[in-house]
């Protein structure tokens, strides 16, 4: 694995280049980095910490087991977490996911992740 362009790995992982360069200057040791601005390159260590330090959205299926207190939330029971969490759906499926097993993202940007619906995708 040659050296990277920064912008070339900020955009394979869905993050603006000004967070993946704060990121790059924060963790990296120098000798991992070289360029200024647009134009800098890392390293085959620095993108193998890159890949660790970039949190990755996770997609689970779970079922639905009830609407929550506010309409935009269903409760949903994900096995692989062995819990049940809530979450948000576009109002216009509000009573009508009852019991259906749907796809979840997990966004574990924050300190808590949060979980929303996507779309189930139709295989042909």
């Amino acid at each position: 694995m040659p050296k990277r362009k920064l912008t070339a790995l900020a955009e394979e992982y869905g993050i603006s280049f000004e967070d993946a360069q704060d990121l790059a200057f924060e963790k990296f040791d120098e000798d991992m980095i070289t360029g200024r601005g647009k134009n800098t390159w890392i390293d085959q260590r620095g993108q193998a910490m890159f890949d660790d330090l970039v949190p990755i959205d996770i997609i689970y299926r779970g079922r639905v087991l009830s609407e929550a207190p506010n309409p935009s939330y269903v409760i949903c029971y994900i096995k692989e977490l062995t819990a049940k969490v809530p979450v948000r759906i576009p109002l216009r499926h509000k009573g009508m996911l009852n019991n259906k097993i749907i796809h979840i993202q997990a966004d574990n940007t924050g300190n808590a992740p949060k979980y929303n619906w996507i779309p189930t995708k139709i295989r042909t």
